[in-house]
């Protein structure tokens, strides 16, 4: 895979609104349509989620190659501060970029703690920041009412329900609900509440190789989907508010996105496209 950035060299330079390319080199996606067709899903189902296209790249390096073809890629749209601008009004959304497995785990009161774990990709305040730690003093202490009754403060539930429904029908087992990582976390500047974006969805719909069998993947319980211990969403399915609004998020997504007619037909469409002239 290729990350370019356009303006390294020459500041300010920019192809459209976006100062940065991602190409994702599908080696794993045998079928080239599941970060499309992942993320499509994902916008549809009105979870901020990257815009994607496909390009065929060459390069050319001088006295070496001329116009030497690389292959087909997915053109995926960079998560920054244009794209928390374009999405919540501000480029100064906290963006974080999580690499752990246990999510929201109390680590102190000193935001350097977790400075690595949370990787910030925009700017945020000190009062930004203790937000994320004091979510993880709520996940990681608070009693069982307290955590039911305080978690919407923190948390825009509606939203992580959609996150939620569309990680466990995608079976996107490569990142939240399995290794802790392809994901990113925002803080809303309107609402002050958290909320999920995807990535890397290479092995979504059910592909990632390395857990159980591809049986096993298609009938993982919608209500035990994560693997192992994984604190954070076992005391978010014990809240039965929120229970109740992952069950409609499910059945909304089940009756308008995830049919088969519809996809069958969208994947039709863009293999049309991955297959070229």
């Amino acid at each position: 895979s290729f990350k370019v950035d356009l303006n390294r060299n020459v500041r300010g330079q920019k192809l459209g609104d976006v100062d940065e390319l991602n190409f994702h080199n599908l080696l794993n996606d045998a079928s080239c349509l599941s970060d499309a067709l992942g993320n499509e899903f994902y916008r549809a189902a009105g979870v901020p989620a990257p815009r994607t296209a496909y390009a065929y790249l060459d390069v050319t390096v001088d006295g070496k190659w001329d116009r030497q073809a690389l292959g087909l890629y997915a053109l995926v749209e960079p998560v920054d501060g244009a794209f928390v601008a374009e999405r919540f009004g501000s480029r100064r959304t906290p963006l974080f970029k999580p690499v752990t497995y246990q999510l929201f785990e109390d680590l102190g009161a000193d935001w350097a703690d977790y400075a690595d774990i949370y990787d910030l990709k925009t700017e945020a305040t000190d009062t930004e920041k203790r937000r994320v730690m004091e979510l993880a003093r709520l996940v990681s202490h608070a009693g069982n009412a307290e955590f039911a009754r305080r978690i919407g403060e923190f948390l825009d539930l509606d939203a992580f329900a959609r996150f939620l429904a569309c990680e466990v029908l995608l079976a996107n087992h490569d990142g939240f609900l399995a290794d802790g990582q392809n994901f990113y976390v925002y803080l809303n500047p309107a609402t002050q509440r958290f909320g999920f974006i995807p990535w890397d969805l290479d092995l979504s719909w059910g592909a990632f190789f390395l857990l159980g069998t591809p049986g096993e993947r298609e009938r993982a319980s919608i209500w035990h989907p994560w693997v192992g211990r994984h604190r954070f969403l076992e005391r978010m399915l014990a809240v039965e508010d929120f229970r109740g609004r992952y069950r409609r998020q499910l059945e909304d997504l089940l009756g308008r996105w995830f049919v088969p007619q519809r996809l069958h037909a969208r994947i039709d469409e863009l293999a049309e496209v991955v297959r070229g002239p």
